[in-house]
């Protein structure tokens, strides 16, 4: 091997995972950011449970949550969704993970947790909600 050589990264497999997180968040949040909130609830329903069914899933309410809390306006993103401004807090966290360990970390355990037990509630108000609207 030559000294003008280029050395070749070796690569595991555990960049492209995260790598498609953090793109995948940062357009999220870049988007959350980007749309007014005015025209948020007059779009159409992208929902495809509420398309079939007329009734919300659990996540239903947290695009809406998102934008409302990335302009500030936090009492709105909790009526949209009561766990929406937690989910963004999440993704922003997790966001700013990826960037620190530029996307190579292993993904830690105390994030893990949090993120299942954002997953838990969100479900769970998504439930009450549903079976107060039966």
């Amino acid at each position: 091997m030559s000294v003008l050589e280029p050395v070749r990264p070796r690569h595991d497999g555990r960049s492209r995972p995260h790598a498609a997180l953090g793109v995948g968040l940062a357009s999220a949040l870049l988007l959350a950011l980007l749309l007014p909130t005015g025209r948020i609830e007059s779009g159409p329903v992208l929902c495809p449970f509420r398309l079939m069914t007329g009734l919300p899933c659990p996540a239903c309410g947290l695009t809406r949550a998102w934008v409302y809390t990335a302009h500030g306006d936090v009492g709105s993103a909790f009526t949209a969704h009561p766990v929406g401004p937690l989910v963004l807090a999440l993704a922003v966290l997790t966001f700013g993970w990826l960037v620190a360990t530029k996307m190579r970390g292993a993904y830690p355990t105390w994030l893990r947790r949090l993120s299942l037990m954002t997953a838990l509630l969100t479900l769970g108000v998504g439930l009450v909600r549903l079976a107060v609207l039966l």
